[in-house]
């Protein structure tokens, strides 16, 4: 698990998120011998990712909404409710 937080999203702080993340998924899809590529994994990440980004936009939801693993709703606690 790996959580990074940035001040900016300028274009090189973007580019060296896209990077990090590129060079860790083939990295660890080398080490577990998977296509980092496959298809269905990638959108089974679309739907986890829009569950994500649906509980960030309505951080007023009800805490216990059961979509979500506790780490995610810790860091969504964290980073929105200060």
């Amino acid at each position: 698990s790996s959580t990074i937080i940035v001040n900016d999203l300028s274009p090189e702080s973007v580019g060296m998120l896209l990077a990090f993340y590129e060079a860790k998924t083939v990295y660890e899809a080398f080490i577990w011998g998977i296509n980092p590529f496959d298809q269905f994994g990638v959108e089974l990440g679309k739907t986890m990712a829009g569950d994500i980004r649906n509980r960030m936009v309505d951080k007023n939801e009800a805490k216990e909404s059961g979509k979500l693993d506790p780490i995610t709703e810790f860091y969504i606690e964290k980073l929105f409710n200060k």
